[in-house]
């Protein structure tokens, strides 16, 4: 899906400065005039087929590069108010709401809410386990644990009555132990499979935290935790020799926004912070940067990062939906595939392919996965005997224009 995003090929590596004030970064933004149903983006989550759902308050959109389909109460789901969206192991879409969690097949709705026996009034966060269960985490009592089969719902609920730390939780974490970490209004829990149930623990019975008002959590490629929290910057939770050790980033390192609402980690060692009022921050080598409306941002309040396949970044706000294409442009050359070095026609088609032209080897389709092009050269096969190619176009019938000046006609071809 996200090869389609692509709609000019880089000819030159271009690095950008993190620290230049004002510096634009490769952003694209997505508001209601690319058709997403409400601004307010609260979630986004790419699917094993490649499209992107985008949680709103008007319901979930599903894009595929192109356009956006909607689906909302009057389709099935159980409401509009949309805060997570996950897959589970059959593939189904799952999607939470402020009155339960709705499961798209592809054709149609099914709903888990109160009637099946799901507790809590609002569903913030979905996230599977290996052993193909659903958590979720709700607003007013703690987290719902569902398995399902063809035919029938089981759901475990996990609240204060059972040691829970609070009932507002706002992320859960898996992380690389078997262990279920849950960031709420109250603190932090740990929660462990045991031979009957689950053990509960209190991440502030043996550590000091800054703040119990955790928003967020995610854990970096050492296994170190990160939390984000609404009142106290972010920090990060190691465990050195038995014992937990926390580092705290706020205002005094660079951290300038109290209140986080996602936080995330990526495969190059950065962590990416989404505030309320600053914008996007990034921390690597030990250094935090921010990135801001001055950098290209369509709103400063960042409430959700998640990252697709091909590594980059989706940003939801209250001002829309943000693709962060990351630092510098990709540089490709012959040795990639191209046909030649020098670039004359670039057109990108709806069906995710670029075609160029170049001063050389005449024309070629490309195809981008992973960063990584897949040519196929077009010459005299096909009818083509030029070399220089400095424009192409397509009919509405998908047949090929390709001008060659040397020839100083236009080809037809059919694809």
């Amino acid at each position: 899906m996200s090869k389609r995003f692509l709609s000019s090929l880089a000819c030159a590596l271009l690095l950008f400065n993190p620290d230049l004030m004002g510096q634009q970064y490769n952003l694209t933004n997505y508001g209601l005039e690319h058709g997403l149903p409400q601004a307010t983006v609260f979630c986004t989550y790419e699917d094993a087929h490649g499209y992107l759902w985008v949680g709103t308050e008007s319901g979930v959109a599903r894009f595929n590069g192109v356009e956006f389909v909607v689906y909302d109460s009057n389709d099935g789901l159980p409401g509009n108010n949309v805060r997570s969206v996950a897959e589970g192991a059959d593939g189904r879409i799952w999607v939470a709401t402020d009155r339960g969690v709705g499961i798209f097949n592809g054709q149609e709705w099914t709903q888990i809410t109160e009637s099946q026996g799901l507790k809590g009034s609002a569903v913030l966060k979905l996230l599977p386990d290996n052993q193909g269960r659903m958590w979720a985490a709700t607003n007013d009592h703690g987290v719902n644990i569902i398995s399902t089969t063809y035919d029938s719902i089981a759901i475990t609920n996990l609240s204060g009555y059972d040691g829970l730390a609070g009932d507002f939780v706002l992320d859960i974490h898996h992380d690389s132990k078997g262990r279920t970490w849950l960031a709420l209004i109250g603190g932090i829990n740990t929660i462990t499979p045991a031979d009957e149930g689950f053990v509960i623990s209190n991440l502030e019975d043996s550590a000091y935290i800054p703040s119990n008002l955790i928003s967020c959590v995610d854990e970096d490629a050492q296994g170190n935790l990160w939390f984000g929290t609404l009142n106290a910057g972010f920090f990060k939770l190691s465990k050195q020799n038995g014992h937990y050790d926390v580092t705290i980033y706020n205002h005094r390192n660079g951290m300038d926004d109290p209140r986080v609402w996602d936080i995330f980690c990526d495969d190059q060692g950065r962590v990416w912070i989404g505030s309320n009022e600053n914008g996007l921050y990034y921390m690597e080598d030990g250094a935090i940067h921010n990135i801001t409306t001055g950098n290209g941002l369509p709103g400063n309040l960042i409430l959700s990062i998640s990252r697709d396949r091909n590594g980059n970044l989706w940003l939801g706000s209250m001002n829309g939906l943000s693709l962060f294409r990351g630092f510098h442009f990709i540089h490709y050359t012959t040795a990639d595939g191209l046909p030649g070095n020098q670039i004359l026609a670039v057109k990108a088609t709806p069906d995710g392919n670029i075609w160029v032209g170049s001063d050389g080897r005449g024309f070629a389709r490309l195809d981008l996965d992973h960063n990584k092009l897949k040519s196929k050269f077009f010459g005299p096969e096909v009818g083509f005997t030029g070399r220089h190619v400095i424009s192409i176009d397509f009919d509405s019938d998908g047949s090929s224009w390709i001008y060659d000046p040397n020839s100083s006609a236009y080809r037809f071809f059919w694809q």
